[in-house]
């Protein structure tokens, strides 16, 4: 069905099968139609029959009272006619018949007709009257056949009636099926509107990439000019004609095909989302709305103090142009007067307020040593800007005593760190001395190994400790080169490869083929691949995929570490990236809680971003740089 829509041949089948199927279900249903209103109405066949004929037999009574008049040869023209005639005076003598009781009836009629008439005036006392004077009258009398032929409409008709009542179920379960192959068909064109063989998504025609407005408009000029057709070609009375018939058939089909084709360049357009946004109307509309906000934009740029003086220009020009229109001199002075007293109040108001909006935006920024000028404003203005300058200072010197205790927190830091360094040194140095001796049991090995071991996690606690507080205040030596991330990327999994076979975790390494270049320090870089790895060691649930996916867009690089985490992960992505933090809550594995915090300060000194993203177990890291263009 998919690779149908495609196929132009198919459409094409389709189209000439919906319209085959539209006549013939319209055929069905009008015959179904009738047999049923014939039923309702008359009852039975005989007496729809009858009522049929006898109402063309009055019409035709008139016709063979005007043809007798004018001494036309009825025996021939009406030779083959299904009804016999008798035509008699208004004494009911016969003047003519071709009546003969051999032949089976099924009904008569008999019309009363006046021929020729014309109006006669007799001017009376009271004034003239008009009469209607026929030169002969008639009484026509038609037997209609019981076996009639098809050669006039009453014969049409009666055996339509007997075809229709006869046939009444078949027609309605035909008029059903033709209507639900109908549609079937039509969705199936509405499916391949806008499918072209060879072509992924939507593809738009000539007339479907018209303006949708005008298109309508179109197709309604082109549907108004086949009603005037339809609408001349049934009141030229000759509608029961053969030409007639077929001008009628062929105008209906085209209206159809017209209506189809419009109907299915709506469904190309909704597909394509061009039906409202492809017409006259929506890009006269969108370029008042640009005009409009370039004006707002425009506005919005002016200065405050020339947006009163503005105000206060126009409110004055429209009171003089009031006050010349009323011809009033007291309105005109008074306004002037308005003008003179208001206008500098208002103004002076508007500069204080421009000074208060500033120096806000500037304590809003952070510039906290710019105080606000209130020694010319105004009463309440005056206060406020004292207010501001209050809670100025109040910051200014919370921001000193919190950079300060900073200062104190990561000298404390590194003071501690360099202390603890010299006796771990030793201690580490005089643990490998020992190592080197024959010792006397293994119990004593064993609390040999214990020392070295905790000796070195401490001394790089201790040197994780110095490199967080470098990289959290800016101490660190950073220089940015371009760099390969994928080279990187790929030198990391290489590093990784046996731990993480020692975890039963499968590394899944996804980046383009071609290079993808940052402006970072591969030194601090590669410190952060590495935390980020030797975390997923530690926490990533064995048996499971890591993907590491380096990807780019509008000029940004992302490089995303996801895994599984082994424990539950109770704790938002915040707080996880603080210092001695850790996501095993019962601190199980070897880990200082410091490997996030330096890596996300050595990302941001590279000018890039760190984001982390918790979705249940799925643990999800986000690096963000700027790609550098070759």
């Amino acid at each position: 069905m998919n690779k149908l829509t495609y196929s132009l041949p198919a459409k094409i089948a389709a189209v000439f099968l919906i319209t085959v199927m539209l006549l013939l279900t319209l055929l069905a249903g009008a015959m179904a139609f009738a047999g049923v209103a014939f039923s309702l109405q008359a009852g039975t066949a005989d007496i729809a029959r009858r009522q049929v004929t006898e109402s063309y037999l009055y019409r035709y009574g008139q016709q063979v009272a005007q043809d007798f008049y004018l001494g036309q040869d009825l025996a021939s023209r009406y030779s083959q006619a299904n009804y016999m005639i008798v035509v008699r005076d208004t004494a009911d003598q016969v003047l003519w018949s071709n009546y003969d009781a051999a032949v089976p009836v099924l009904t008569s009629f008999t019309v009363r007709q006046s021929v020729d008439r014309h109006p006669v005036t007799n001017n009376t006392p009271q004034g003239s009257e008009t009469t209607w004077v026929a030169q002969a009258e008639y009484n026509i009398t038609l037997y209609a056949k019981a076996d009639m032929n098809r050669q006039d409409a009453m014969g049409y008709l009666v055996s339509l009636v007997d075809t229709s009542m006869r046939n009444q179920a078949v027609f309605i379960v035909l008029a059903v099926l033709g209507i639900l192959l109908f549609l079937v068909l039509l969705v199936f064109l509405f499916c391949s509107a806008g499918r072209r063989k060879g072509s992924e998504g939507i593809v738009l025609n000539r007339a479907d990439r018209i303006p949708f407005d005008l298109f309508t408009v179109f197709f309604l000029a082109l549907a108004g000019v086949q009603g005037a057709a339809l609408s001349r070609i049934y009141y030229a009375g000759e509608f029961g004609s053969v030409i007639a018939i077929l001008l009628l058939a062929v105008l209906a089909i085209a209206d159809f095909l017209l209506l189809l084709w419009y109907m299915l360049s709506i469904a190309a357009r909704v597909k394509a989302g061009t039906l409202l946004r492809n017409t006259v109307v929506f890009w006269v509309l969108r370029l008042a709305w640009r005009v409009l906000c370039a004006i707002g934009r425009g506005i919005r740029q002016i200065p405050w103090v020339w947006k009163v003086l503005l105000v206060i220009g126009v409110v004055f020009f429209a009171n003089l142009l009031a006050a010349l229109a009323e011809r009033a001199p007291a309105s005109l002075l008074l306004g002037l007067l308005e003008a003179l007293v208001l206008g500098p109040l208002v103004f002076l108001v508007a500069v204080n307020q421009r000074k208060l909006k500033l120096g806000a935006e500037r304590i809003a920024s952070g510039d906290l040593n710019s105080p606000i000028d209130t020694s010319r404003m105004l009463w309440d203005f005056k206060r406020f800007g004292d207010s501001l300058n209050s809670i100025q200072g109040g910051l200014s010197r919370a921001v000193e005593a919190r950079m300060k205790s900073e200062r104190f927190k990561t000298e404390l830091i590194t003071n501690v760190s360099h202390d603890i360094k010299t006796p771990l040194t030793s201690i580490i140095n005089y643990v490998g001395l020992i190592k080197q001796q024959e010792l006397p049991s293994q119990t004593v090995q064993d609390y040999v190994a214990v020392l070295d071991r905790q000796s070195a996690r401490l001394k790089k606690l201790t040197d994780d400790l110095v490199e967080a507080s470098k990289a959290s205040t800016g101490n660190l030596a950073v220089k940015l080169e371009p760099a390969d991330i994928g080279v990187l990327l790929a030198q990391t999994a290489g590093e990784y490869a046996e731990r993480l076979d020692e975890q039963s975790l499968e590394l899944v390494l996804s980046q383009p083929d071609e290079a993808v270049r940052v402006l970072a320090d591969g030194r601090h870089l590669w410190r952060v691949f590495d935390n980020l790895m030797s975390n997923i060691c530690k926490y990533a649930q064995p048996a499971t995929r890591v993907y590491v996916n380096l990807e780019t867009d509008a000029g940004q690089v992302r490089i995303v570490f996801r895994n599984i985490s082994r424990s539950p992960l109770n704790i938002s992505s915040e707080e996880l990236m603080e210092r001695f933090v850790r996501g095993d809550s019962a601190r199980s594995t070897e880990g200082s809680g410091l490997g996030l915090s330096i890596a996300r300060s050595l990302v941001e000194l590279q000018q890039g971003r760190m984001q982390i993203h918790i979705d249940g177990d799925l643990f999800k890291t986000v690096l963000t740089f700027a790609q550098l263009r070759a």
